[in-house]
């Protein structure tokens, strides 16, 4: 009897109380802006929280794109464009931070956006989708009112990506122009 429940323990109850669970987190901003001609990396680290090794299939899809901008993603020393797959495995607890996205821009002013999806196979429910953007152009060209009256008669600097700092008389403040992201943040003396 004692020689059955060693043979349940060792092999059955494990099995029963295994599990597949992976975390993919994109450790980069998601939206960039960029110049013409140049390129957006947006680095990602997974980790295997199952209680099994596991096998992912790596891939992105562009969901906008703009015309002569190119996009790729790799892992582990491999690339493929869109539509083209990675597969890799994992060990239970392992972490892989080699897995990168590039969006390649042209003269071609835009925005492109992709989704980077990964998908278990040992439980092909289980699947993490992440959402990157890429921009070329002018962001300062989207204000569309202004928040402080001060705000239009004080000094401005401009950044690369899409912000401008002013002084008001409440201290310094931080503008972000595009429409889906547009925050203000004061800064006290």
């Amino acid at each position: 009897m004692k020689r059955y429940i060693f043979f349940l323990s060792l092999f059955i109850f494990p099995t029963l109380f295994a599990q597949y669970s992976f975390e993919l987190r994109c450790i980069d901003d998601t939206f960039r802006y960029l110049f013409p001609n140049s390129f957006a990396s947006y680095r990602f680290q997974m980790k295997n929280n199952g209680t099994l090794p596991d096998s992912y299939r790596l891939k992105i899809e562009v969901i906008e794109s703009v015309p002569g901008w190119e996009y790729e993603i790799c892992a582990r020393g491999r690339c493929v464009p869109p539509g083209a797959a990675l597969v890799f495995s994992l060990s239970p607890g392992e972490v892989d931070t080699t897995i990168v996205a590039h969006i390649f821009t042209s003269n071609t002013q835009g925005r492109a956006k992709i989704t980077v999806s990964c998908r278990s196979f040992g439980d092909t429910t289980l699947e993490r989708r992440q959402n990157l953007y890429a921009q070329v152009g002018s962001a300062i060209g989207e204000v569309s009112k202004v928040i402080f009256s001060s705000f239009s008669s004080s000094p401005r600097y401009y950044s690369l990506d899409g912000r401008i700092y002013f002084r008001s008389s409440k201290g310094w403040g931080i503008y972000f122009l595009p429409k889906e992201r547009r925050k203000v943040l004061m800064i006290g003396e």
